[in-house]
C-alpha cells in the first residue's frame, strides 16, 4: 500500500507528492496532461450554491458531466484508490475511477448513501 501526501491533486497547476510505500518514499511531480487530462484554470472547477453543488455532484456521479469537474475527480478518485491497494498505479486508479462512474456504480452508492442518511432514528 502506498500513501500519497498531498491534499489534492490539481487540475490547474503542478502537484507536489510524497509517495510512501514499504519502507521508502520519493516525491515527484504530476501534472494533468500525465494523465491525458487537459489543465484548466481554478474558476473552471468553481461550484455554486449547496443545491448546484449537490446537482454537479450528481451529474458527476451519473455519468453526464463530462470536462474539468469530472477529471479532478477522476485524478483524486483515482488517487484514492491507488492508495488504497485498488489499483497498482495512480493511471490505473483513474481507469478504474472511470469505470466505476461511468458503470452506474458510483450514483447507486450515493443513492444509497443518501437513502442511509435520510432514515429516521430509532
Amino acid at each position: 500500500m502506498s500513501i500519497l501526501l498531498s491534499d489534492e491533486i490539481s487540475l490547474s497547476s503542478p502537484t507536489k507528492v510524497c509517495e510512501i510505500k514499504d519502507g521508502w518514499f520519493k516525491s515527484y511531480i504530476i501534472k494533468p496532461e500525465n494523465f491525458g487530462f487537459e489543465r484548466c484554470t481554478k474558476d473552471d472547477l468553481k461550484g455554486g450554491t449547496p443545491v448546484e453543488n449537490a446537482e454537479i455532484t450528481r451529474n458527476i456521479l451519473n455519468g453526464s458531466e463530462k470536462g474539468f469537474k469530472r477529471n479532478a475527480v477522476l485524478m483524486n478518485a483515482g488517487a484514492a484508490l491507488y492508495i488504497g491497494g485498488k489499483a497498482d498505479s495512480l493511471k490505473n486508479g483513474i481507469s478504474l475511477a472511470a469505470e466505476i462512474i461511468d458503470s452506474g456504480k458510483a450514483v447507486k452508492t450515493l443513492e444509497k448513501f443518501i437513502e442511509v442518511s435520510n432514515r429516521a432514528e430509532n
